[in-house]
């Protein structure tokens, strides 16, 4: 893989300046394989499949059999057009079959076909058969392979294998492997050490900010973010990583200026359509909220998972637009992407009625599901929340009062969430009744739902004397 740092040198711009006159011309042009490769790569990283597909295409037709371009244009067919069979034929066009990055291909393969034990027998035997001089590198190389496809005890057992372990290469393979292992202090730490080693290597600021994001160190995430946008103003994982840093800050207005940036420098990316429609929801702008919420839909094509997650937010914001008609057709696209059961249909369309304001028609689904589920506690707890997030408090109470009547009793939460509703709703016994059961059955409820009420100094056992009183 080509470093970053190239795409933005002049010599790339020079040869990209070349490459895109003679596609615009259709005069031929000769540059060597590497140089096509180069632009396939660039173009890929873009998002722009299709022209990185046309570069390689063309120095396959040139140079028959040469390695670097067909590595990358089996790798396509691979990871963005899904088609192992031609990942495979393209693979076993290329000439040298001795190269290692031909091993790591064959096996990758082997590992997105899901056959990671033929994989493994695959990579050790040709380790056995490797040039010592290419062993470390081999080795780093495997190790990154499988963590790349998340499987840390393997990538765990070749990095065993190295000997000198104090290489930055090694370091961040370490790093690498704790943080799929979930020790995230301890792979901020290592990355800590990477970028003191090189303080303008651009890859090891954008994963120490991206550790620190997962450490909940959001403001020191947001600086390292920033280091790595010096680095390299073109670097989208750098924005996205600041834009991810302001968002959780609640700083939606700056978050989205770092999603719209790294939107234009990576159009491919679903995540940064999809959270600046979730911005514009938060602001009221339904319209803009859908035109990114579809702009992802486009993008995520036959991404099931990814559709059906977009579809829920679209949903929300046809319903706030009044359009209840597309907002059930989201809703029902959802039920056959997740195979949800009919109740779990009923209520999201409530939930969707009562975005777009139509109360009567929600409580309509809201009843059937609890008749439906013979008022299964959990159904009663699900529609009860979902009417207290959409400030519907009256509905809630309703709700949270047939499910306690219902509950088992060692049941613990939603009882500070009744005596919320108590509160606003100005029930002031009931919200003493609900606000002392809760203190009592799960604190860590009243904690959150009383999180702007509550003084961080307070201790769990002085709540309710804290609370009865705060009107």
């Amino acid at each position: 893989m080509i470093d970053d740092d190239y795409f933005d040198s002049l010599e790339f711009k020079e040869l990209l300046d070349k490459y895109e006159l003679s596609m615009k011309t259709g005069d031929s042009i000769y540059l060597e394989p590497d140089d096509f490769t180069s632009i396939g790569e660039y173009y890929q990283a873009q998002g722009l499949t299709d022209k990185a597909i046309k570069a390689v295409e063309y120095a396959i037709q040139m140079f028959p059999g040469s390695i670097n371009p067909l590595l990358l244009r089996s790798r396509i067919a691979l990871l963005s057009e899904e088609n192992i069979n031609k990942a495979k034929e393209y693979a076993e066009q290329i000439e040298d079959k001795t190269d290692l990055d031909y091993y790591y291909l064959i096996a990758e393969i082997m590992l997105v076909e899901g056959k990671k034990k033929e994989a493994g027998k695959y990579l050790e035997d040709k380790y056995n058969k490797i040039e010592e001089d290419d062993v470390e590198d081999y080795v780093i190389d495997v190790s990154n392979l499988y963590l790349d496809y998340g499987y840390a005890k393997d990538a765990e057992n070749w990095y065993k294998l190295l000997g000198d372990k104090t290489s930055s290469d090694t370091l961040e393979l370490e790093g690498r492997i704790a943080q799929l292992k979930s020790k995230f202090r301890k792979s901020e730490g290592i990355y800590r050490e990477l970028v003191e080693r090189d303080p303008y290597c651009l890859n090891y600021w954008n994963q120490l900010a991206t550790l620190q994001f997962t450490n909940n160190r959001i403001h020191e995430s947001i600086q390292s973010s920033e280091f790595a946008i010096a680095i390299n103003p073109n670097d989208a994982e750098a924005y996205i990583n600041k834009a991810n840093g302001l968002f959780t800050l609640s700083n939606y207005e700056d978050a989205l200026e770092y999603y719209k940036r790294a939107s234009e420098l990576q159009p491919d990316n679903i995540s940064c359509q999809v959270v600046q429609g979730a911005i514009y929801l938060h602001y009221g702008k339904a319209e803009e909220a859908v035109a990114h919420f579809s702009k992802g839909l486009q993008l995520a094509g036959n991404n099931s998972n990814s559709c059906a997650q977009i579809y829920h937010q679209l949903a929300f914001a046809y319903a706030r637009l009044g359009d209840m008609e597309k907002s059930l057709d989201c809703v029902d696209k959802i039920a056959k992407i997740e195979n949800l059961s009919p109740n779990d249909v009923l209520i999201i369309k409530g939930s969707q009625y009562l975005m777009g304001e139509k109360d009567d028609e929600a409580i309509k689904c809201f009843s059937i599901a609890i008749k439906d589920s013979n008022e299964k506690p959990e159904v009663l707890q699900s529609i009860g929340l979902i009417c207290y997030d959409y400030d519907c408090y009256e509905l809630s109470y309703q709700y949270f009062l047939q499910l306690f009547k219902v509950a088992p009793r060692k049941w613990k939460t939603e009882y500070a969430y009744m005596a919320k509703c108590c509160k606003i709703l100005k029930y002031r016994k009931e919200y003493l009744k609900y606000l002392r059961m809760a203190c009592r059955k799960n604190p860590a409820e009243v904690a959150t739902v009383f999180a702007e009420e509550l003084s961080i100094n307070i201790k769990t056992t002085e709540y309710y004397n804290y609370l009865k009183d705060d009107e």
